[in-house]
C-alpha cells in the first residue's frame, strides 16, 4: 500500500473530497431503502444492507486516514501545554455511544499538562479508548485506567485495559498503518494506533504497548516535560 506519510502534501480540502463520494453514495442507500426495499425480495433486502455496511466501513477508513494525514499538516506542538484531563474527558465524551454500549468503565487519576494542542491530545486518548473498548473481551465490560507519572525529564501516560491482550509479535506492528490483527469481527480501520504514533513523534516522545493474553494491554506514551514544570 502506499506511504500514509505521503498524504499530508495535499491541502485539507482536497483530503476531505476522498469521503464526498462515500457520503452520497450512503445517502442514496439509505433513500433507496426507505422506499423501495418493500419492493425487493428476502435476497435483495439482504444485499442492500450488505452494501451499506460496506460503505459505512469505508467511510470509517476514509475518516482515519484523513485524521492520520491531518496530524501532519497542522502544528501539534504546544509550548502551554494541553491539560490532560480535559482532554480525556473530551474522548470520552466523543466515545459515548460506544463507552454505554459495551459498559466500559473509565478511570484515571490527576494527569499534568502536556506539551500538545488539546485537538491532538484529545485524538490521542480516543483512539486508545477506542482500541480498548473494541479489543474487550466477550463476558467482561472493558476497563480502562488512564494515570502518568514523571520520569526524568518526560511525562509517561499509561493507558491500561482488561481485554483480550496482544501477542509478543504484534506489538510493534500494531503501530504500522493498515496492520490489523483480527478480521471484520471487530471494526476498526488499522490506522488509529499508526496516528496515536505520529502524534507522540511529533511532539518529540515515544509510544509503546506491553500486554499479556487474556490479561489485558497496556499503551505508554511518552511527552516531554514543558519548561514550566521542569
Amino acid at each position: 500500500h502506499r506511504d500514509l506519510h505521503s498524504f499530508p502534501t495535499r491541502r485539507s480540502s482536497d483530503l476531505h473530497d476522498l469521503s464526498a463520494p462515500i457520503t452520497s453514495t450512503r445517502w442514496l442507500v439509505d433513500l433507496l431503502a426507505a422506499k423501495h426495499s418493500k419492493n425487493l425480495n428476502e435476497d435483495g433486502q439482504k444485499i442492500l444492507k450488505q452494501i451499506g455496511t460496506g460503505l459505512q466501513r469505508m467511510g470509517e477508513l476514509v475518516d482515519a486516514v484523513l485524521q492520520h494525514a491531518q496530524v501532519g499538516t497542522t502544528p501539534i506542538g504546544s509550548s502551554e501545554g494541553s491539560d490532560a484531563n480535559v482532554a480525556l474527558s473530551a474522548a470520552i465524551d466523543d466515545l459515548r455511544k460506544d463507552i454505554d454500549t459495551s459498559g466500559a468503565k473509565i478511570t484515571s487519576s490527576s494527569l499534568p499538562k502536556l506539551q500538545m494542542t488539546m485537538q491532538a491530545l484529545t485524538q490521542l486518548f480516543q483512539n486508545l479508548l477506542s482500541n480498548a473498548i473494541k479489543y474487550r473481551k466477550p463476558d467482561a465490560p472493558p476497563s480502562v485506567n488512564v494515570k502518568a507519572e514523571r520520569t526524568g525529564e518526560d511525562w509517561t501516560v499509561s493507558v491500561s485495559d482488561n481485554g483480550i491482550g496482544i501477542e509478543p509479535e504484534w506489538l510493534e506492528r500494531i503501530f504500522q498503518p493498515m496492520q490489523r490483527r483480527h478480521g471484520p469481527e471487530i471494526a476498526g480501520s488499522g490506522i488509529g494506533l499508526a496516528t496515536c504514533r505520529k502524534i507522540v513523534n511529533r511532539v518529540g516522545g515515544e509510544i509503546w504497548a506491553e500486554s499479556e493474553l487474556g490479561a489485558g494491554t497496556t499503551f505508554y506514551f511518552t511527552c516531554p516535560v514543558g519548561p514550566d514544570q521542569a
